[in-house]
Protein backbone atom coordinates (compact mmCIF):
# COMPACT_ATOMS: atom_id res chain seq x y z
CA UNK A 1 0.00 0.00 0.00
CA UNK A 2 2.92 2.31 0.78
CA UNK A 3 4.22 2.03 -2.78
CA UNK A 4 0.93 3.50 -4.05
CA UNK A 5 1.26 6.79 -2.18
CA UNK A 6 5.00 7.31 -1.90
CA UNK A 7 6.90 8.89 -4.80
CA UNK A 8 9.95 6.65 -4.82
CA UNK A 9 11.79 8.94 -7.25
CA UNK A 10 11.57 11.79 -4.73
CA UNK A 11 12.61 9.43 -1.91
CA UNK A 12 15.74 8.45 -3.83
CA UNK A 13 16.59 12.10 -4.44
CA UNK A 14 16.28 12.90 -0.73
CA UNK A 15 18.47 9.93 0.17
CA UNK A 16 21.16 11.07 -2.26
CA UNK A 17 20.99 14.57 -0.78
CA UNK A 18 21.64 13.04 2.64
CA UNK A 19 24.86 11.48 1.34
CA UNK A 20 27.13 14.42 2.36
CA UNK A 21 25.64 14.33 5.86
CA UNK A 22 26.50 10.64 6.17
CA UNK A 23 30.03 11.29 4.93
CA UNK A 24 30.31 14.14 7.43
CA UNK A 25 29.25 11.76 10.19
CA UNK A 26 32.06 9.42 9.17
CA UNK A 27 34.54 12.31 9.41
CA UNK A 28 33.36 13.23 12.91
CA UNK A 29 33.51 9.60 14.00
CA UNK A 30 37.06 9.18 12.71
CA UNK A 31 38.15 12.35 14.49
CA UNK A 32 36.53 11.23 17.73
CA UNK A 33 38.35 7.91 17.55
CA UNK A 34 41.61 9.75 16.89
CA UNK A 35 42.03 8.00 13.57
CA UNK A 36 43.19 11.26 12.01
CA UNK A 37 45.76 13.75 13.21
CA UNK A 38 45.99 16.88 11.06
CA UNK A 39 44.77 14.95 8.00
CA UNK A 40 45.40 17.81 5.55
CA UNK A 41 49.03 18.30 6.60
CA UNK A 42 50.57 15.14 8.01
CA UNK A 43 50.27 11.44 7.50
CA UNK A 44 48.15 10.18 10.43
CA UNK A 45 49.45 6.65 10.42
CA UNK A 46 52.69 4.97 9.36
CA UNK A 47 51.55 1.37 9.27
CA UNK A 48 49.06 -0.23 6.87
CA UNK A 49 45.39 -0.76 7.54
CA UNK A 50 43.97 -4.23 6.84
CA UNK A 51 41.73 -3.81 3.80
CA UNK A 52 40.71 -7.30 2.75
CA UNK A 53 37.97 -7.95 5.31
CA UNK A 54 36.46 -4.51 4.81
CA UNK A 55 36.66 -4.86 1.04
CA UNK A 56 34.96 -8.28 1.12
CA UNK A 57 32.00 -6.85 3.05
CA UNK A 58 31.90 -3.77 0.83
CA UNK A 59 31.93 -5.81 -2.39
CA UNK A 60 29.05 -7.93 -1.01
CA UNK A 61 27.00 -4.80 -0.24
CA UNK A 62 27.78 -3.36 -3.67
CA UNK A 63 26.77 -6.57 -5.41
CA UNK A 64 23.44 -6.64 -3.56
CA UNK A 65 22.92 -2.98 -4.40
CA UNK A 66 23.58 -3.62 -8.10
CA UNK A 67 20.93 -6.34 -8.01
CA UNK A 68 18.51 -3.88 -6.38
CA UNK A 69 19.16 -1.30 -9.10
CA UNK A 70 18.44 -3.90 -11.76
CA UNK A 71 15.27 -4.92 -9.94
CA UNK A 72 14.18 -1.27 -9.78
CA UNK A 73 13.85 -1.27 -13.57
CA UNK A 74 10.92 -3.69 -13.20
CA UNK A 75 9.72 -2.77 -9.69
CA UNK A 76 9.89 1.00 -9.05
CA UNK A 77 9.39 0.42 -5.32
CA UNK A 78 12.95 -0.95 -5.20
CA UNK A 79 14.38 2.49 -6.03
CA UNK A 80 14.30 3.51 -2.38
CA UNK A 81 15.92 0.22 -1.33
CA UNK A 82 18.67 0.51 -3.94
CA UNK A 83 19.37 4.14 -3.07
CA UNK A 84 19.56 3.33 0.64
CA UNK A 85 21.97 0.49 -0.14
CA UNK A 86 24.01 2.87 -2.27
CA UNK A 87 24.34 5.30 0.65
CA UNK A 88 25.38 2.52 3.04
CA UNK A 89 27.96 1.36 0.51
CA UNK A 90 29.13 4.96 0.04
CA UNK A 91 29.90 5.38 3.74
CA UNK A 92 31.78 2.07 3.77
CA UNK A 93 33.62 3.07 0.62
CA UNK A 94 34.77 6.38 2.13
CA UNK A 95 36.27 4.47 5.08
CA UNK A 96 37.96 2.06 2.66
CA UNK A 97 39.12 4.96 0.46
CA UNK A 98 40.76 6.75 3.39
CA UNK A 99 42.52 3.61 4.57
CA UNK A 100 43.72 2.73 1.08
CA UNK A 101 45.13 6.25 0.73
CA UNK A 102 47.03 5.86 4.02
CA UNK A 103 48.40 2.50 2.85
CA UNK A 104 49.55 4.05 -0.44
CA UNK A 105 51.93 6.39 1.37
CA UNK A 106 55.57 5.49 0.87
CA UNK A 107 54.90 2.92 -1.86
CA UNK A 108 57.13 4.58 -4.43
CA UNK A 109 54.47 6.63 -6.21
CA UNK A 110 53.88 10.29 -5.23
CA UNK A 111 50.44 10.96 -3.79
CA UNK A 112 49.03 14.29 -4.96
CA UNK A 113 46.57 14.68 -2.08
CA UNK A 114 47.00 14.10 1.66
CA UNK A 115 44.99 11.35 3.40
CA UNK A 116 42.43 13.78 4.76
CA UNK A 117 41.39 14.68 1.23
CA UNK A 118 40.26 11.07 0.74
CA UNK A 119 37.26 12.12 2.83
CA UNK A 120 37.03 15.86 2.25
CA UNK A 121 37.25 15.56 -1.55
CA UNK A 122 33.74 14.09 -1.67
CA UNK A 123 32.03 17.01 0.08
CA UNK A 124 34.07 20.10 -0.88
CA UNK A 125 32.34 21.82 -3.83
CA UNK A 126 34.07 22.14 -7.22
CA UNK A 127 37.10 20.00 -6.35
CA UNK A 128 34.82 17.01 -5.80
CA UNK A 129 34.65 16.74 -9.60
CA UNK A 130 38.27 15.59 -9.93
CA UNK A 131 40.03 15.20 -6.54
CA UNK A 132 38.52 11.74 -5.82
CA UNK A 133 39.69 10.52 -9.24
CA UNK A 134 43.22 11.85 -8.63
CA UNK A 135 43.38 10.14 -5.25
CA UNK A 136 42.08 6.86 -6.65
CA UNK A 137 44.48 6.99 -9.60
CA UNK A 138 47.43 7.51 -7.22
CA UNK A 139 46.24 4.66 -4.98
CA UNK A 140 45.87 2.44 -8.05
CA UNK A 141 49.40 3.20 -9.29
CA UNK A 142 50.91 2.76 -5.81
CA UNK A 143 49.69 -0.85 -5.80
CA UNK A 144 51.16 -1.71 -9.21
CA UNK A 145 54.64 -3.03 -10.04
CA UNK A 146 57.15 -0.48 -11.31
CA UNK A 147 56.78 -0.86 -15.13
CA UNK A 148 52.96 -0.42 -15.44
CA UNK A 149 52.80 2.60 -13.12
CA UNK A 150 53.47 5.10 -15.90
CA UNK A 151 50.52 3.81 -17.94
CA UNK A 152 47.15 5.52 -17.86
CA UNK A 153 44.92 4.56 -14.95
CA UNK A 154 42.20 3.12 -17.16
CA UNK A 155 40.14 1.31 -14.51
CA UNK A 156 39.95 4.34 -12.16
CA UNK A 157 39.07 6.50 -15.19
CA UNK A 158 36.19 4.25 -16.22
CA UNK A 159 35.01 4.07 -12.60
CA UNK A 160 34.97 7.84 -12.25
CA UNK A 161 33.20 8.37 -15.59
CA UNK A 162 30.44 5.92 -14.54
CA UNK A 163 30.06 7.59 -11.15
CA UNK A 164 29.85 11.10 -12.61
CA UNK A 165 27.36 9.94 -15.23
CA UNK A 166 25.13 8.40 -12.57
CA UNK A 167 25.10 11.47 -10.32
CA UNK A 168 24.53 13.85 -13.24
CA UNK A 169 21.65 11.79 -14.63
CA UNK A 170 20.10 11.39 -11.18
CA UNK A 171 20.39 15.11 -10.43
CA UNK A 172 19.06 16.45 -13.72
CA UNK A 173 16.60 13.75 -14.71
CA UNK A 174 12.91 14.72 -14.52
CA UNK A 175 11.31 14.03 -11.15
CA UNK A 176 8.13 12.17 -10.53
CA UNK A 177 7.09 8.63 -11.37
CA UNK A 178 4.78 9.99 -14.10
CA UNK A 179 7.77 11.40 -15.98
CA UNK A 180 10.21 8.57 -15.20
CA UNK A 181 9.40 6.64 -18.38
CA UNK A 182 11.60 3.81 -19.57
CA UNK A 183 13.85 5.91 -21.82
CA UNK A 184 14.58 8.18 -18.83
CA UNK A 185 14.80 5.46 -16.20
CA UNK A 186 17.07 3.13 -18.15
CA UNK A 187 20.06 5.52 -18.38
CA UNK A 188 19.76 6.36 -14.66
CA UNK A 189 19.49 2.76 -13.49
CA UNK A 190 22.04 1.57 -16.03
CA UNK A 191 24.64 4.14 -14.99
CA UNK A 192 23.92 3.31 -11.34
CA UNK A 193 24.56 -0.38 -11.93
CA UNK A 194 27.75 0.36 -13.87
CA UNK A 195 28.99 2.69 -11.13
CA UNK A 196 28.36 0.06 -8.46
CA UNK A 197 30.00 -2.72 -10.48
CA UNK A 198 33.07 -0.62 -11.28
CA UNK A 199 33.41 0.40 -7.63
CA UNK A 200 33.27 -3.23 -6.51
CA UNK A 201 35.84 -4.23 -9.14
CA UNK A 202 38.21 -1.43 -8.19
CA UNK A 203 37.92 -2.13 -4.46
CA UNK A 204 38.60 -5.82 -5.03
CA UNK A 205 41.60 -5.15 -7.29
CA UNK A 206 43.28 -2.70 -4.93
CA UNK A 207 42.58 -4.71 -1.76
CA UNK A 208 43.89 -7.96 -3.25
CA UNK A 209 47.22 -6.30 -4.09
CA UNK A 210 50.10 -5.08 -1.91
CA UNK A 211 48.05 -2.27 -0.36
CA UNK A 212 45.62 -4.74 1.18
CA UNK A 213 48.17 -6.80 3.10
CA UNK A 214 47.92 -5.95 6.78
CA UNK A 215 51.23 -7.55 7.68
CA UNK A 216 53.23 -5.61 5.11
CA UNK A 217 54.92 -2.37 6.05
CA UNK A 218 54.48 0.57 3.76
CA UNK A 219 58.19 1.03 3.38
CA UNK A 220 58.89 -2.55 2.28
Amino acid sequence: MLSLVVNWGDVSRWLVMLGPLLVGAVVIRLVQRRRMSRPWGRTPRSGPYPLRTLSAVLVTVLTADAAAWLGAIVLPMLVGVSTFGFLVAMVMFVVWFYRARVNAEGRGWPQRRSPGWAIAAWVVPVVNFWFPFQIMADIWRAGLPEPPRANRAMLPGIWWACLLAFFCLLSYGPAGSGHRVWYVAMPIYGSGVLAVIMTALLVQKVSSGPLGKSAQRLGD
